[in-house]
């Protein structure tokens, strides 16, 4: 049985984000996008630190990074 899409994010708030956050502060990372896909589709997606160093700009699920 999976867990429906509030269990989701229930679980990904409890656990998933702030594990994210925590990287992102010990790698002292400006930021970073997190998508979590089930059947094929984004189930959860968000974003943590800043886009942009000097503005402070957050880093959001649309935000392009180039790589």
């Amino acid at each position: 049985m999976n867990p429906g899409p509030g269990d989701l994010q229930r679980a990904a708030e409890a656990s998933l984000w702030p594990l994210v956050e925590s990287v992102v502060q010990s790698h002292r990372l400006a930021g970073l996008a997190v998508a979590v896909v089930r059947d094929g589709e984004v189930a959860l997606c968000r974003g943590f630190g800043a886009r942009n160093l000097v503005t402070g700009e957050p880093v959001t699920p649309e935000t392009m990074f180039h790589l």
